[in-house]
C-alpha cells in the first residue's frame, strides 16, 4: 500500500499483480460434431443417394449469402461432411457429384457457437440439373453437443427491451438465469453471478476483478447475433461456470448498409418527487440524448469490407441526496438536550452555568464556548428543508437534488479480408469513453457533486481463419483489453483548502475538520470529508488473449485441440487504508475513549 501526503494520490501505484493462464484442450470425437467456437459456428451432415444409401467423394460448398466468401468439404467414406468454422450468417449448401443433379439448399442459418445438421439428398441425373430444395425453417434440436442455450439474431435483438441499449442486460432473458442486479448481475443455472463472461468476436471482454460488467460496452447495432450458453458449455469456454456469452459483431458485405437512429427523453411531462414536495424543492429537468449511426458495406466486392459504429449519449440527470446538517442553535454555539423528564434544555457553552450533577456548574470553565473554527464551518451549511431527520434538536435532514450527467461516446470499427477460399482475416478496434460525476462525494454547501468517476474501454481485436487442406484448420486470434476507471473523490485536504477556515491552514497542508462525521456520523461536512466518501480508488486493468485452435477432421471422427495464452496485469490505487482513515491531514472531532468531559462539566442528562 502507497500512502499519500496532503492531496491525495496523484498516480502513485500500490503492489500490482500479474498471472498468466495457459490452457491447452484436447477434445476427441466419436461422430463429427461440437467444433463451433466463440466466433463461429458449424454445419455438420451427410450425402445420400434416392435409395439412402450415402455417398462418399461428393463436393459440397457452404458460400455466404452476404460476402459470396466459400468453404468446400469432400465427403468421407461415411458420406459425412463438416464445416467447422463457418462465420454466423446465412449460407447456400451446393452439392456435386457425377452421375447426380446438382442439389442447392439456399438461406441455411448458421448461429454463433452451434452446431446445426443436414442431410442431403440427390437425384440421379446430371451436374448442369440443379435441383433447389427450400422448406420453411422448423425447430432443431440439439444433438451434436450438450450446451443448453439459445441464439438471439439482430433482428430480435433490436426488439427486444434494453433500457441501455447494451446487448448484455438481454442475458437476463434466457431460460435459467435469475437476474439479482444491474448489467451482468445474474445468476446462470445455480452459478453465482460474478461468474458470467462474455466475449465479442472470440476476445473476452468481461471485466476482470469483479466480473459484473464488461470493459466496453455492446451496443445493439454493433452486435450481429449473440448466444448464451447456461449450462454444459463445451471446453473452448471453460474459464467460468456461469452463463457463456458468446457475441459476434456486425461486419460489412457486398451490399452497403447502415442507419442513422436518435432518442431523446425528458421530465417535461413528469411530476415532481413527494421527497422534492416536502422540502418545497422544484421539479428538476432531466434531458437524456443518445444518438449514432451505422454503416457497412465492401472496399474491394468480394474481398474487402469495412463496418463502423457510432454512438453518443449525453444524459443530464440528477439524483436525490440527504446530509445531516446543523440547527441555528448548534450554529450559535447553543446545545439542546431533553431531561428525564422530557424537558428541553439549552446550553450555551460560552455562559451557560447549567451543568455538572447539582445544575449549577459551568458547562466552560474558561467561558471560551463554541471553536472559532467550528463555527466558522457549521455556518457554512444550509438550514434544514424537511425539518425532520438527525436528533431533532441539534441536527435535521437537508434534502437537495445534485447534477451527475454523463457522457458516453462509443466507435468500433471492424475490417474483413479474404485472401482465397482458404485464407481469411478479420480485425476490430473498439473504443470507449464515459465522463461521469456521482454522488457519493457532495459538496452541500454548493449542492454539486466534488466527484468524478471517469471510465475508459479499449478492445483490439484480429484473427486468421487457415483452411490448411479440407480436413484441417487452423484458427489463431489475438485480442487486446484495456480497461481504466478511476473513482477521482475530492481528498479532505483539499476540500479544507476550498472551504478555508480559519486555523486549518497550516505549515504541513491545509486540514481538514471533521465535525462529528467519524464514529458517531451525527452531522455531516459542507464538503463530505469521511472515509467512505471522500477516498480515491482506481483501477487500471490489461488483459493480452492469443487463442490458437485446430480442426482435424480424420475419417468420422473429428480432433480439435486449442491453446489460451492471457497474461493479465492489473494495477489498484487508493488513498485509504480500507479500515480505517484516508491518507490526508483530518482533524476528527468526535466521540473517543481519548476524549472525556469531566462529570463536572457535563450537562444533567
Amino acid at each position: 500500500m502507497t500512502l499519500f501526503p496532503s492531496g491525495g494520490p496523484k498516480r502513485a501505484a500500490c503492489p500490482f499483480s500479474r498471472s498468466t493462464l495457459a490452457v491447452a484442450t484436447l477434445l476427441v470425437a466419436a461422430t463429427i460434431g461440437f467444433a463451433q467456437s466463440p466466433t463461429t459456428g458449424a454445419l455438420i451432415g451427410t450425402v445420400a443417394d434416392p435409395s439412402g444409401a450415402l455417398i462418399p467423394s461428393a463436393s459440397v460448398e457452404a458460400v455466404n449469402a452476404d460476402t459470396n466468401a466459400a468453404q468446400t468439404q469432400i465427403t468421407n467414406g461415411a458420406g459425412q461432411f463438416s464445416f467447422n468454422n463457418l462465420r454466423p450468417g446465412t449460407y447456400k449448401l451446393v452439392v456435386k457429384l457425377a452421375g447426380f443433379r446438382t442439389a442447392s439448399m439456399p438461406n441455411l442459418k448458421i448461429e454463433v457457437n452451434k452446431s446445426s445438421s443436414i442431410e442431403v439428398k440427390m437425384e440421379v441425373g446430371t451436374e448442369t440439373q440443379v435441383v433447389e430444395v427450400t422448406g420453411a425453417a422448423s425447430a432443431q434440436i440439439q444433438t451434436n453437443d450438450a450446451q443448453i442455450g439459445n441464439t438471439i439474431t439482430k433482428d430480435l435483438i433490436s426488439r427486444l427491451p434494453t433500457l441501455q441499449r447494451n446487448v448484455t442486460e438481454l442475458m437476463n432473458l434466457q431460460p435459467g438465469v435469475v437476474p439479482v442486479g444491474n448489467n451482468l448481475q445474474s445468476r446462470s443455472t445455480g452459478a453465482l453471478d460474478d461468474q458470467n463472461t462474455v466475449t465479442v468476436d472470440g476476445i473476452d471482454v468481461t471485466a476482470v476483478v469483479t466480473s459484473l460488467g464488461t470493459s466496453i460496452p455492446t451496443p445493439q447495432d454493433s452486435v450481429e447475433e449473440f448466444r448464451v450458453t447456461v449450462s454444459n458449455p463445451n471446453a473452448n469456454l471453460s474459464r467460468a461456470s456461469g452463463g457463456q456469452m458468446s457475441l459476434v459483431g456486425r461486419h460489412g458485405s457486398n451490399t452497403m448498409h447502415g442507419s442513422g437512429y436518435g432518442f431523446f427523453q425528458d421530465s417535461e411531462w413528469n411530476s415532481n418527487t413527494w421527497d422534492n414536495n416536502a422540502a418545497k424543492i422544484s421539479k428538476p429537468t432531466i434531458k437524456d440524448k443518445r444518438y449514432g449511426g451505422r454503416f457497412g458495406g465492401p472496399i474491394r466486392k468480394d474481398k474487402t469490407f469495412l463496418f463502423t459504429n457510432y454512438e453518443a449519449r449525453d444524459f443530464d440527470q440528477v439524483q436525490q441526496v440527504t446530509r445531516t446538517v446543523p440547527t441555528d442553535s448548534l450554529k450559535a454555539g447553543i446545545l439542546r438536550f431533553r431531561d428525564a423528564a422530557g424537558t428541553v434544555n439549552s446550553y450555551d457553552l460560552r455562559t451557560s452555568r447549567q451543568c455538572g450533577a447539582t445544575g449549577d456548574q459551568a458547562c466552560d470553565p474558561r467561558g471560551l464556548g463554541q471553536s472559532p473554527s467550528s463555527r466558522a464551518q457549521l455556518a457554512l451549511m444550509p438550514a434544514s428543508n424537511l425539518n425532520s431527520g438527525g436528533d431533532g434538536l441539534n441536527t435535521l435532514n437537508f434534502l437537495a437534488n445534485i447534477p451527475t450527467p454523463v457522457q458516453d461516446r462509443y466507435i468500433v470499427g471492424r475490417l474483413d479480408h479474404v485472401f482465397s477460399d482458404k485464407l481469411t482475416f478479420n480485425s476490430s478496434y473498439t473504443y470507449f469513453r464515459r465522463i461521469a460525476v456521482g454522488a457519493g462525494d457532495i459538496s452541500i454547501k454548493d449542492q454539486a457533486s466534488v466527484i468524478s468517476t471517469p471510465q475508459r474501454g479499449t478492445l483490439l481485436a484480429g484473427g486468421l481463419t487457415w483452411q490448411i487442406k479440407p480436413t484441417l484448420i487452423n484458427t489463431a486470434r489475438f485480442g487486446f483489453v484495456r480497461d481504466v476507471a478511476p473513482n477521482q473523490a475530492t481528498a479532505p485536504s483539499v476540500a479544507a483548502g476550498l472551504l478555508n477556515i480559519p486555523g486549518t491552514n497550516t505549515s504541513a497542508g491545509n486540514i481538514a475538520l471533521l465535525l462529528g462525521g467519524g464514529t458517531t456520523a451525527f452531522l455531516d461536512s459542507p464538503i463530505d470529508m469521511d472515509t467512505q466518501r471522500a477516498r480515491y480508488q482506481a483501477s487500471y486493468s490489461r488483459s493480452y488473449q492469443f487463442d490458437d485452435d485446430i480442426t482435424w477432421i480424420k475419417g468420422k471422427h473429428n480432433i480439435s485441440m486449442g491453446v489460451q495464452v492471457r497474461p493479465l496485469w492489473y494495477r489498484h490505487d487508493r488513498a485509504d487504508k480500507v479500515v480505517g482513515s484516508l491518507t490526508s491531514l483530518v482533524a476528527s472531532v468526535d466521540q473517543g475513549a481519548f476524549l472525556n468531559i469531566p462529570a463536572s462539566n457535563a450537562p444533567p442528562i
